[in-house]
């Protein structure tokens, strides 16, 4: 009893369906004018052959296309909103991802992707199940570093302009502190640098770095330069400066001992710098620990200060002002561009895969590949001998010798039956209809060529038959004088045979002309053999000749009296 409750319970309870819709992104940190991709995945334990659901977004991020990076198994459409994704291999019902959502953010804040309608198809049963929304939180950071205004001791530096980083003040040596004040343009961006500033005694510059930290962590650098009207310029320099990298690896730059401003550009693989300086002077020496420096680079700007002393302790900076790239273009491996021959291909440069589909596999595809770094090299690889399943590769390989490889794997077009068949229907159609035609005047042909043949093959017996008919005309007379015929009861009790005109109307024919010359035909003998059949045959066939004779020839009177006369006599009888 226990067993069959639980059984009752089981069925009574209905089974949930469950499902998960889910969009990851994949870079963490979102920047502003950039595009960037999510993957759209799903979960569930309904059996589904079809997927579709819309895309909403706020003003700031613009949903752009979809795509699939499993073109063998899904087939993927997308609209201003609306995003169908269609099974190839039948009925599904685990975690797939199915699709690729290509998205750009063209303002920073705080926005929300909302994946709406969302609905699973089960077409073999015409089955669909409904499941709820789903939302993803999107961070767009802000790249903005600039300031908007400077003030020194609450004026506001004339001229300013967010994109010009150095600016003069000129004070004295009664100038105590400077009070400097900062605008920014975006609140998100942090500045360091600004406040009170005591200025540098026993010399003639002091240089104030302000540091402008965008959201997404890319440095911008204003230097305010104090200058001291009452030091005077010292010519103290340095010997030189050489710039190290991680691996010790030297980084040239020119280097002039008269000029104490340099702008220098580094790749953004480099982390760590070693910056060491030589005086070859005596009576000069560095501040302490500005001989040798060791700074960790950041994104965007850094700034490197190394001051020198005379033997009066008078002070000189060198200014480097070192610039981080945020992308390196010695390490660029990204193509610009991807064009094939014949094909539309929808070319993203971050997206790496791509599935074409071939209609016809040639020995090779014409593709050009545009790097995006005109000294970044390219490489096509298996673009030969194409089959279904080829790989084709692009690689990409930048000035620094880094690589990246783009794929273009070829599948089988799907054909458009539908084409075809509105095509080869109606020429299936004439070809049958002309085959026809074709047959019926071939069967013409061979019946008349049988004919003629049989005609040939056989001359000899048609006018055997022909010689056999007239031999009886001239000879049915003689049969009517024989007793036999007239002792056979048959012949008695057929009232046909005896009052038929055509037999008593035989001697009409000895006097046309074509019986009195029918004798030749009575030497064969075998004529005279021939069977009663044969006999009976050619009397209908005479008589049926004498018969349309006498229509288109009536008899004459005295032929008529004969005949009635006749008549009389066989009733008597």
């Amino acid at each position: 009893m226990r067993k069959t409750l639980l059984l009752l319970i089981t069925l009574l309870i209905p089974i949930n369906v469950y499902a998960k819709f889910e969009l990851k992104c994949d870079t963490n940190v979102l920047r502003e004018n950039e595009d960037f991709i999510c993957r759209a995945t799903i979960n569930s334990s309904f059996n589904y052959d079809k997927i579709s659901f819309n895309v909403n977004s706020n003003e700031g991020i613009y949903f752009n296309e979809a795509r699939t990076n499993h073109s063998l198994l899904w087939s993927v459409t997308s609209t201003d909103k609306e995003i169908v994704a269609e099974s190839k291999k039948g009925l599904l019902n685990n975690n797939q991802e199915f699709a690729i959502l290509l998205f750009s953010a063209n303002k920073s804040g705080n926005y929300k992707i909302d994946i709406t309608n969302i609905k699973l198809y089960n077409l073999e049963e015409n089955e669909t199940e409904e499941f709820e929304d789903y939302n993803l939180d999107i961070k767009i950071k802000s790249s903005s570093n600039n300031l908007k205004g400077i003030k020194i001791n609450g004026k506001e530096i004339n001229n300013f302009s967010p994109t010009i980083y150095d600016y003069y003040y000129n004070i004295d040596n009664d100038t105590e502190e400077v009070l400097i004040e900062t605008t920014l343009f975006d609140d998100t961006a942090t500045v360091k640098g600004d406040g009170t500033i005591i200025p540098t005694p026993l010399s003639k510059e002091t240089i104030i770095p302000i540091t402008v930290t965008s959201e997404t962590g890319v440095n911008r650098i204003y230097r305010i330069h104090l200058m001291n009207t009452d030091e005077e310029d010292l010519d103290i320099k340095l010997s030189s400066i050489e710039l190290f990298d991680r691996d010790n690896n030297l980084i040239e730059f020119d280097f002039n001992p008269d000029v104490y401003q340099y702008n220098i550009e580094i790749t953004s693989d480099i982390n760590k710098l070693t910056i060491k300086s030589i005086i070859e002077d005596k009576e000069l020496s560095f501040l302490k620990n500005h001989e040798t420096q060791n700074i960790n680079v950041v994104d965007g700007d850094n700034i490197v200060l190394i001051t020198i002393k005379n033997s009066e302790g008078k002070l000189k900076t060198y200014t480097i002002n070192i610039v981080k790239l945020l992308f390196n273009k010695a390490s660029n491996t990204f193509l610009e561009s991807l064009h094939i021959e014949g094909y539309n291909l929808k070319f993203n440069k971050r997206i790496k895969t791509y599935y074409l589909p071939v209609k016809n596999f040639d020995e090779n595809l014409k593709i050009t590949a545009t790097p995006e770094d005109m000294n970044s090299q390219v490489q096509i690889i298996g673009n030969n001998n194409l089959k279904e399943g080829s790989i084709i590769k692009i690689e990409v390989k930048a000035e620094n010798q880094s690589k990246d490889v783009y794929e273009i794997i070829l599948t089988n077009k799907e054909t458009n039956y539908l084409k075809y068949l509105l095509i080869l229907i109606p020429v299936t159609l004439i070809g049958i209809y002309l085959n026809r035609k074709v047959k019926t005047k071939d069967k013409k042909i061979k019946d008349a060529k049988i004919v003629i043949d049989k005609k040939k093959e056989r001359p000899k017996k048609k006018e055997s038959s022909k010689k056999k008919e007239s031999s009886k005309k001239k000879e049915a007379p003689k049969k009517k004088e024989t007793p036999k015929k007239k002792e056979t009861p048959k012949k008695k009790e057929s009232p046909k045979k005896k009052e038929s005109p055509k037999k008593k109307e035989t001697p009409k024919k000895k006097e046309s002309p074509k019986k009195k010359e029918a004798p030749k035909k009575k030497q064969t003998p075998k004529k005279k053999e021939s069977s009663k059949k044969k006999e009976t045959t050619t009397k209908a066939k005479t008589a049926s000749v004498h018969y349309s004779h006498t229509k288109k020839k009536p008899p004459n009177k005295k032929a008529k009296k004969q005949q009635r006369k006749r008549r009389k006599k066989t009733k008597r009888k």
